[in-house]
């Protein structure tokens, strides 16, 4: 199979994430023709007098994605993948295993285009709406897709590629 051109019977060709990164904002400035990223999270402290649950204000995922071809939607996996209640030393201690999805994201249809090359890098920004962290922890941020075609495989399909991790952190406590 050429890799540039869609599969016999025009399926879906899920795209790889190439960038991943939560932040307060993200988006396009037409008047600057860039993408803009504001507050980029890696590690993120409560504020003065804020509280568990948390539920930030805003909340973005910037998703650069190469490789894909077809109409799918896009969505945000958010899982705990760390828990700092139960143990002395969590980093050590701590089993990584899937729980529940946290929370998810989806897009409207983004139908990456056929035709040219398929490594051009698609831009998307994604909010996460009223997304809450009920404690402190680790959090897994993922992309996934759902193909919008009925010849595509059905259900949810974690993207390849790039990942990133959030620690949520109450400045209170001591780790």
């Amino acid at each position: 199979m050429d890799p540039e051109q869609p599969p016999e019977g025009g399926g879906i060709i899920l795209p790889t994430v190439a960038r991943l990164i939560v932040c307060d904002e993200a988006y396009f400035d037409d008047d600057e023709g860039r993408w803009v990223i504001k507050e980029p999270w890696a590690v993120r402290f409560l504020g003065e007098g804020v509280e568990f649950p948390f539920q930030p204000a805003e909340l973005w995922v910037y998703l650069e994605l190469t490789g894909g071809l077809g109409p799918v939607r896009l969505g945000i996996w958010v899982d705990r993948t760390m828990d700092f209640r139960e143990s002395p030393n969590p980093a050590e201690d701590f089993q990584p295993q899937y729980r529940e999805v946290w929370a998810r994201a989806m897009s409207e249809p983004y139908d990456f285009p056929s035709g040219g090359s398929r490594q051009v890098v698609s831009v998307a920004s994604l909010p996460l709406e009223e997304l809450t962290f009920p404690e402190e922890g680790a959090f897994e941020f993922r992309a996934f897709a759902l193909a919008d075609r009925p010849d595509a495989e059905p259900g949810l399909h974690l993207l390849e590629g790039v990942a990133s991790e959030v620690f949520i952190l109450d400045p209170t406590r001591s780790l």
